[in-house]
């Protein structure tokens, strides 16, 4: 009888989980209504713009807010950053953004650019260009940002405060044109995406001289058993990413 009890409670519980994984595959993404913009968004990285909109999307653990508003013409898009860690790695590595119309069949349309040039007292100094990625395109293309904003795409960056960080981008529905026809009413999964920083594992003389590292001369090997890795692998941080279903609102004249 206790045999059959703790069979029966085995197969339940493999039941009961079976259940939830299935639940949990199948769980789909709320979807974002963007507010209607009554005004022309500035892409200079101080969100004055954006006062009264609520965050869309909010992660704790880095303190990103991301906010996405639209009009007949473009879809904006304020991401907020708090996260000394996250702040970090976007200065070092840039920051990508991916737009991919609900039921298109071909690739997303992508901004990236590279790591910022160092920080200064009047602002961030922005790399000297940006790659699009165009759905049909073989591959990514680069362009300054000044014509990147000729052609509907406009990427600012800056601290409103001293410890956050503000990434703005205008992106008109010209721009991207490749999917046919993006106006208010058509739904977008939107992607923002910091990559990891990786960094590899320094070696050091375990012993010489009394002290670490004092073995190691510039230019000299030293015996591979007086030198030990200060990692066993290679590091990375963890990478970011925020992934929003999208609906563009239509708005009043």
């Amino acid at each position: 009888m206790f045999k059959k009890m703790i069979n029966w409670l085995g197969s339940s519980l493999c039941l009961l989980a079976g259940i939830f994984l299935a639940v949990g595959c199948s769980t789909k993404m709320p979807e974002i209504r963007a507010p209607w913009s009554q005004s022309q968004i500035q892409a200079d990285g101080m969100d004055h713009e954006w006062s009264g909109i609520q965050p869309q999307y909010y992660d704790k653990e880095d303190r990103v807010s991301v906010r996405v508003m639209n009009n007949a013409d473009a879809v904006f898009v304020c991401v907020s950053v708090q996260g000394d860690s996250l702040k970090k790695k976007i200065e070092m590595n840039g920051l990508a953004l991916t737009l991919d119309p609900e039921g298109e069949k071909i690739p997303p349309f992508k901004i990236e650019f590279n790591g910022l040039g160092p920080s200064t007292q009047s602002g961030i100094t922005l790399p000297d260009s940006m790659e699009i990625t165009y759905p049909y395109s073989s591959g990514p293309m680069a362009m300054s940002f000044t014509e990147a904003r000729e052609k509907g795409v406009e990427i600012g960056m800056g601290y409103p405060e001293t410890a956050r960080m503000v990434v703005e981008a205008v992106i008109g529905f010209s721009a991207i044109s490749s999917f046919g026809d993006i106006q208010p009413g058509t739904r977008l999964t939107l992607k923002i995406e910091a990559k990891g920083i990786s960094f590899y594992p320094k070696f050091f003389a375990a012993e010489a001289d009394g002290r670490p590292g004092a073995g190691i001369k510039s230019g000299k090997t030293q015996n591979s058993d007086t030198v030990k890795p200060r990692a066993e692998v290679k590091k990375e941080m963890a990478p970011f990413e925020a992934v929003m279903d999208l609906v563009l609102t239509a708005g009043s004249s």
